[in-house]
């Protein structure tokens, strides 16, 4: 049985997620636009690979700190509508876990003010690099689609 996870660890481990997800699509599209003859459909299926890589890390973690929060964690399929994980995520970042054992396991240690801090600082740095990473693509994917393709600068 995978342990439960609090809130802080959550935010950080989710935040990291997001940051490597986007250098990895910033890298991605500089490493495709160079490629001479590469399409943005091989662009489409670099960037969903690594989409679905990030998904997986993201649902796994969602589904550990489900379960410090005492609720099932299948529950963490909502987060596949738009609207009901608008509603869940916030509650998923903000609300402390039981603080006794529950069905899933014993507490998590307190997250302390430290590792907060560290989390929200990542948050702040994941939603400042996840713009560009989505620009990038767009632009390459563009580029490649209009017949800029490959062997350019962007």
């Amino acid at each position: 049985m995978a342990k439960r996870l609090g809130v802080g660890r959550f935010l950080l481990w989710s935040a990291l997620s997001v940051v490597l997800w986007s250098v990895a699509v910033i890298v991605a599209c500089h490493l495709v636009r160079r490629h001479p003859g590469a399409t943005a459909y091989e662009l489409d299926w670099i960037v969903s690979a690594l989409s679905a890589v990030f998904a997986f890390v993201f649902y796994g973690l969602a589904s550990r700190r489900l379960k410090d929060l005492n609720m099932p964690p299948w529950l963490v399929k909502v987060l596949a509508f738009p609207l009901l994980a608008l509603i869940l995520l916030p509650f998923l970042g903000l609300v402390p876990g039981s603080p006794s054992e529950n069905a899933y396991g014993a507490p998590q240690p307190s997250s302390g003010f430290g590792l907060l801090f560290a989390a929200w600082i990542l948050i702040v740095v994941a939603l400042l690099v996840s713009y560009p990473a989505l620009t990038t693509y767009y632009q390459t994917k563009y580029a490649l689609a209009s017949g800029g393709g490959g062997g350019g600068e962007l």
